[in-house]
């Protein structure tokens, strides 16, 4: 079965966050600094039931204190299947530190690339920016380009050219929400806004437990027949997104999960062994499938 590179959510994170069995901690009714009419309040009700994310131990949650950076390690490294080392992998966070979690967490998000640093130091009370609160969300829930949002926003120039396809892949998959059309990357983020988008970021996941790929291939006389996992969106294909024996086909068609390839008058006479999708082409759902190859039956 010939498949894209990409995986989903489900199988990057703890079985325990995905089976969502985690022993409630504390409900956000109970942080007496979170509003029942928060926009904010469903996220953090529900990250906290999970594990994901904690108050502070005088009962408050500080909705609207900056999320430091250490914070956000130790809530991914509580999302994802592993564990860190009792390491140094950043010379500001030593192996003796006094925040122990913060140092398997450190370590963990190091070795997977989520978080680097920058001149060997990960800087964990530092505020994370809006521009690198994306990359790290897309990079640990291996987040994909979508179709399923239009791209709104009007000061994507002012985001480092690194740092663009995350911010899009945010705002692609309806994780991040700007009516004004201003993202404001270099902007902190409060611990409010940071759950809200943890929260939707796993919505996205959850909702793509089922790969959009290519199941098999037939070919009948003049025409090969693609089955996709997930209906295809048509106005998505083209000729040019299909590659036969290296030639274009002379006509595609769309319908539901099927796609069918009339074969150029020039290849009629071939046994087709391979196509290739150059793609992408859409799932209706907006999930995106390009370089693959599969064997035609």
């Amino acid at each position: 079965m010939g498949k894209t590179s990409r995986k989903i959510l489900v199988g990057t994170l703890s079985a325990a966050v995905v089976a969502s069995i985690v022993a409630p901690v504390a409900h956000a009714s109970s942080f007496k600094d979170v509003s029942e009419d928060s926009d904010h309040t469903g996220a953090i009700t529900s990250l906290t039931e999970r594990g994901i994310i904690k108050g502070f131990s005088d009962g408050t949650y500080r909705p609207y204190q900056e999320i430091t950076r250490g914070q956000v390690a130790k809530i991914f490294s509580r999302l994802l299947d592993g564990k860190g080392k009792k390491e140094s992998v950043f010379s500001d966070i030593p192996a003796d530190y006094k925040d122990q979690e913060l140092v398997l967490a450190a370590s963990e998000l190091y070795h997977k690339g989520i978080m680097t640093g920058s001149n060997g130091k990960m800087m964990p009370n530092k505020p994370i920016t809006r521009q690198q609160m994306a990359k790290v969300l897309v990079e640990a829930l291996n987040l994909q380009p979508s179709t399923a949002y239009p791209n709104n926003l009007q000061d994507l120039d002012y985001v480092p050219s690194n740092m663009r396809k995350y911010v899009l892949t945010l705002v692609q998959n309806g994780v991040t929400r700007v009516d004004d059309g201003l993202y404001r990357p270099s902007e902190a983020v409060t611990r409010a806004q940071f759950a809200s988008f943890v929260y939707r970021a796993l919505e996205v996941g959850e909702s793509r437990e089922e790969e959009f790929e290519i199941n098999e291939a037939t070919e009948n006389e003049e025409q090969v027949l693609l089955t996709f996992s997930k209906p295809v969106e048509k106005t998505s294909i083209t000729k040019e997104d299909f590659s036969v024996e290296g030639s274009l086909p002379a006509k595609v068609e769309g319908e539901g999960n099927k796609v069918i390839l009339t074969l150029a008058s020039s290849a009629n006479n071939k046994k087709v062994d391979t196509v290739d999708i150059v793609g992408p082409i859409s799932s209706d759902s907006g999930e995106l499938l390009s370089n693959v190859t599969i064997k035609v039956k």
